[in-house]
């Protein structure tokens, strides 16, 4: 502190007791004490917070700037990022998500989850997968495809990928669930086994005129060569019906 080596040199140079050194070196000793005395004691009498939540104030900051950042790493991830707590309720959600729902962030931070943004017909099961999660049981609970509601009243279909959070003692505190949509997806499997399904009837029914017209000319053949005793047309009545058999052989391994 100045103030305490100003009274010290003060003290060096002084000649007499009463002598003008040595009573600056003792105001300014006083002076130091007094100071003393208003950064510490009166401080911390008067302005208690000031000196015990400054700290605080430094670590929430910090908590905050680092908060922040997290938010920042989650909205630029293509998926959605869905933190619920103990109780159900949301307690962040990335931008991915907020978009996909169809609502503001902070329209959807502090919601039950499962009454806001699941369809009544899949509220059941999903109450006991959290639950199961909640026990602590990372089983079938962990991967699994779910419809959310979203705000325009539809529905998109999310594989979602959720982990337990725990907290410094090992005891559950909430989930964390990673989620893609695949609604297009899922749209467009849909239609592929539709359009296959309508090609497989289309084979069939093909299949089986195919077969029929095979069992007419096999007929026809064998008319021809009971009526005919032509040598030539005998051999070629029979290379016929050798060819319509090859074709059944290769309509019937179609199958």
């Amino acid at each position: 502190m100045p103030h305490r080596s100003c009274s010290g040199v003060a003290f060096t140079l002084y000649i007499s007791v009463y002598g003008l050194s040595n009573m600056v070196g003792h105001l300014l000793m006083v002076l130091s004490f007094g100071l003393i005395y208003v950064a510490f004691v009166e401080t911390g009498i008067r302005q208690p917070y000031a000196v015990l939540f400054t700290g605080l104030a430094a670590s929430e900051e910090r908590l905050r700037q680092e908060k922040d950042r997290l938010g920042q790493y989650l909205d630029i991830a293509g998926v959605l990022f869905v933190v619920l707590d103990t109780d159900g309720r949301v307690a962040l959600i990335n931008r991915r998500a907020s978009e996909v729902l169809g609502y503001p962030a902070d329209a959807v931070v502090g919601e039950p989850w499962v009454e806001r943004f699941v369809p009544p017909a899949e509220r059941e099961r999903y109450r006991a997968l959290f639950a199961g999660l909640m026990r602590g049981d990372t089983g079938p609970a962990e991967y699994a495809n779910a419809p959310v509601l979203t705000a325009d009243g539809g529905e998109r279909i999310i594989a979602w990928h959720t982990a337990v959070l725990r907290d410094r003692n090992g005891a559950v505190c909430g989930t964390l669930s990673s989620g893609e949509d695949i609604t297009e997806q899922q749209h467009a499997e849909a239609a592929l086994g539709r359009a296959n399904a309508k090609v497989n009837l289309l084979a069939g029914i093909t299949r089986h005129d195919i077969l029929n017209q095979i069992t007419v000319a096999r007929a026809y053949i064998e008319f021809a060569g009971e009526d005919s005793a032509n040598p030539a047309i005998r051999d070629y009545l029979e290379r016929a019906r050798t060819a319509v058999e090859e074709i059944q052989k290769q309509v019937e391994f179609s199958r």
